[in-house]
């Protein structure tokens, strides 16, 4: 073969050897919000828009925002209301003072795993999401770390701590922002 046959014919692309950056939001690459609540939509696209690195307080208390009102729209959605508010209200006494009252996020995270609300999730998706309720005092990455940095002023989350809390939650926003 001559050289210039060499040169006409067709040569294939190698792949590039590229990792794909992280997002600069707390919210992967490739994560799609395909919830019919606006308000939902409203969140997720703010928490979007925020760089993790420049606003990680905000960024923290609202993906807990996020997170809450997702997971009790879903919850209501599927028509699990009644079961999780009787079985955090047996005596109505809450809904008694107040008829808005809604169990605590920790309460609902620990029901819809206990009662494996989230069909398709795998059991190591659940001990995933179960981490978030745990009440274990020394691990920050949970529902008493958002509590920390939502209402402790001398606690600001790393970046590092809000992409473990979202790895952590994200089997169950794959479900609840569907």
């Amino acid at each position: 073969m001559s050289r210039t046959e060499n040169s006409n014919t067709k040569k294939t692309a190698r792949p590039i050897n590229r990792s794909a950056s992280p997002s600069p939001s707390i919210i992967p690459r490739g994560f799609i919000c395909r919830s019919n609540n606006e308000k939902i939509n409203a969140i997720f696209k703010e928490i979007k828009s925020l760089k993790i690195v420049d606003q990680r307080n905000t960024t923290g208390v609202m993906l807990r925002v996020l997170i809450e009102i997702a997971l009790w729209n879903y919850i209501k959605k599927e028509g699990h209301t009644e079961a999780v508010l009787n079985h955090f209200d047996k005596d109505r006494k809450r809904r008694n003072r107040n008829a808005k009252w809604t169990p605590a996020l920790r309460q609902m995270i620990s029901y819809s795993v206990d009662n494996e609300i989230f069909p398709g999730m795998t059991a190591d998706e659940y001990k995933s999401v179960r981490t978030l309720a745990s009440k274990d005092a020394a691990y920050f990455v949970t529902i008493d770390g958002f509590n920390e940095f939502t209402h402790n002023p001398n606690i600001t989350p790393t970046e590092g701590d809000l992409r473990a809390l979202w790895q952590r939650a994200e089997p169950m926003l794959e479900i609840i922002l569907k």
